[in-house]
């Protein structure tokens, strides 16, 4: 019924749950994100096609990803959209501390920074 696919994506779609959840302790919102459909989708495609897929922090720029979709997607509810702004901006300031990540992620960084900046009204 089932394949390896589904399988797969569900063991990303779990690490990706785990990495927000060490930064946000809150169930409900981690699911909310991580299981709208669209969500699926992004975490599927990055795990398959980022550049940063294989290395030990791709867990952490994906959920960086999903975090700046849920904050453009505004069919989402605000509440949702302004946690997941300043748990975005968390985790950017974390990344703006080390001047060499910024440099060998810094197309990633300006999305982030750019979302930001776009969004600045969620900041409240």
């Amino acid at each position: 019924m089932f394949g390896f696919g589904y399988f797969s994506l569900r063991i990303k779609i779990a690490k990706v749950q785990a990495e927000l959840m060490a930064q946000v302790h809150n169930q409900q919102f981690v699911n909310e994100i991580c299981q709208y459909a669209e969500t699926i989708e992004l975490i599927e495609n990055l795990f398959k096609s980022a550049y940063y897929r294989k290395r030990k922090d791709a867990t952490f720029l994906i959920v960086c990803a999903v975090l700046l979709r849920t904050i453009q997607n505004e069919s989402l509810p605000l509440a949702t959209r302004k946690s997941s702004y300043n748990w975005l901006k968390e985790r950017y300031e974390k990344i703006q501390t080390d001047r060499q990540y910024c440099i060998d992620n810094f197309l990633l960084v300006a999305d982030f920074e750019y979302a930001l900046e776009d969004h600045q009204a969620l900041s409240s």
